[in-house]
């Protein structure tokens, strides 16, 4: 059941932290400009907490833990690059971080593990239900009140993006066709398994016997072509046996039958390298993750893109953070990086980017859409197009072409 939490709660006299240190050390304690009281007055105190009352019943079941605090600690974990373990170390035994989050007592406590991962398997479900990202809502609108607190204006802004691979093994075909397959099988109950021919059974039980990359190192190429043929059939027979209700898992096997093989009415064969695209799957352990060769790196995994204001006075900050597969083009963020950034902090004026964001044909075409039912093109269009006509008339010329909202910086 959804209940908001008290941003300050009644202290334990004795158990407080300035009733058990001295006045010096009491002091730095609650230094205002302390790293740990920044983040608890700027952070932790500003979470929106009805912004995630979706994830909980409105009248059954025992009240939430406190969300600002699991917020502020998924935080905290990943500004300093915490392991799991570290993160409730540090938010259980360390002062500064137990001030970070609102704690004022030595005995005062925060929410258990089981609590922490189910927040976050909350979190997950709902973005995959409702396609609503509450993490990115709940950033969004820190840096909303920050901008506004501190007056930082998006008139000028910056973005850049960067390949992060994903924390998956290097698949061959064979190996990932077998990962997949064995993931699929371990997933089914044994009244499920039971479907299968005794022969197909004892098949999948050879194959259980090595780690997939155990089996691959062993086979010769002939061997693993065979076998990989093999497969095609052996998934294409699953297909008609198993469905979603068995297990979700079945979504994998469908997917590696379409991307690594041709099925007709009587043939199920293999695929040529060539003819795999970029987005097929790289591991059955994240699906979404893609394949990419940029410049002199190939990544398996994303495409990060990360913009933030650049005016020379004053406070900066993010604006927005976009997080697509590794085949996601750089100039595909643009639009709406633009748009996200004016919700946060207002008008954009000019935009910092490297010559990766564009090409003259794509903006050729950008600057030629409309965008809803006025007939008026949107501000990342009419940026985009201006770099467009700028980057032609300046392409032979040794100075950054600059043009009146938009500053084009070659890689």
């Amino acid at each position: 059941m959804f209940r908001k939490s008290e941003v300050s709660q009644q202290e334990d006299f004795f158990g407080s932290f300035d009733f058990n240190f001295s006045s010096r050390k009491g002091r730095e304690l609650n230094n205002p400009n302390s790293w740990w009281d920044l983040f608890y007055k700027y952070v932790t105190c500003k979470i929106d907490e009805a912004l995630f009352a979706g994830l909980y019943s409105e009248s059954m079941g025992r009240p939430n833990a406190p969300i600002r605090l699991l917020v502020a600690m998924m935080i905290l974990k990943e500004g300093f690059g915490w392991s799991d373990g570290k993160l409730f170390e540090e938010c259980n035994f360390n002062i500064l971080v137990m001030k970070a989050l609102g704690l004022s007592g030595l005995n005062d406590t925060i929410p258990s593990e089981s609590t922490y991962y189910e927040f976050k398997q909350s979190l997950y479900r709902h973005q995959v239900e409702k396609g609503a990202d509450l993490i990115i809502q709940c950033f969004q609108r820190l840096t909303e009140a920050q901008a506004k607190l501190f007056g930082v204006s998006g008139d000028k802004i910056r973005m850049d993006s960067k390949l992060i691979g994903s924390n998956i093994a290097d698949c061959s075909r064979l190996r990932l066709i077998v990962s997949c397959l064995l993931v699929f099988w371990n997933s089914l109950s044994k009244s499920a398994q039971s479907r299968l021919t005794k022969e197909k059974r004892a098949f999948i039980a050879q194959l259980l016997k090595k780690k997939p990359q155990q089996l691959v190192y062993r086979l010769s190429n002939e061997e693993k072509k065979q076998l990989l043929e093999e497969l095609g059939g052996f998934l294409s027979e699953l297909m008609t046996l198993y469905s979603s209700g068995d297990s979700e898992k079945i979504l994998l096997i469908e997917r590696i039958l379409n991307e690594q093989y041709v099925m007709d009415e009587n043939n199920v064969s293999l695929k040529k390298g060539a003819e795999i695209d970029a987005n097929s799957l790289q591991s059955p352990y994240d699906p979404d993750a893609a394949y990419r060769t940029k410049r002199d790196e190939s990544v398996q995994g994303y495409s990060v893109n990360v913009t933030e204001t650049c005016n020379a006075e004053g406070l900066n900050l993010i604006s927005d953070i976009q997080v697509e597969p590794a085949t996601q083009s750089d100039n595909g963020f643009v639009q709406s990086a633009i748009e996200n950034t004016e919700t946060v902090v207002g008008k954009v004026n000019e935009v910092s980017m490297d010559g990766a964001y564009n090409d003259v044909g794509s903006c050729r075409q950008t600057g030629e859409k409309r965008s809803g039912s006025t007939g008026r093109r949107t501000r990342a269009h009419a940026l985009m197009s201006g770099l467009c006509r700028r980057k032609r008339r300046c392409a032979t010329r040794r100075y950054l072409p600059r043009c009146h909202r938009f500053t084009y910086l070659p890689t």
